[in-house]
This record gives C-alpha cells, sequence and structure tokens, in this order.
C-alpha cells in the first residue's frame, strides 16, 4: 500500500484566514490524483483543536 502523510506549521500571524483548509485540501487531492496514494496521513498535537478541524474538513478522519 502506498501512503503518504501530511503536517503543517502556519505562524500565527496567518491563522483564521484558510490558509491551513485550503493548503490541506491542495495536498490530500494531489496525493491521491497525482501521486496516486492509496491512503493519506495527518498528524496533530491532540490540544491543537484547529488543525484537528482543518485535518477533518480535508476528510481525514480521526483515529485514537
Amino acid at each position: 500500500m502506498v501512503c503518504g502523510e501530511l503536517g503543517y506549521f502556519i505562524g500565527p500571524e496567518f491563522w483564521n484566514n484558510g490558509y491551513g483548509a485550503e493548503a490541506c485540501a491542495k495536498l490530500v487531492e494531489f496525493g491521491f490524483r497525482t501521486l496516486e496514494l492509496e491512503r493519506n496521513y495527518g498528524r496533530c498535537m491532540a490540544k491543537n483543536t484547529a488543525s484537528k478541524r482543518v485535518m477533518e474538513k480535508c476528510g481525514l478522519k480521526l483515529k485514537v
């Protein structure tokens, strides 16, 4: 199985502008369409609820 993993850091001055969601969506799309990945993974710190929401918006599911 061919898998990818994504992560990101966005400086606080750029928070709440939609940049994270836009970048995450494009990376997920690129992984599936161009790289032909079978699965994409994302990680964030447990206390970072905003990043968790961004990943969920992009179709990633929480794995506990």
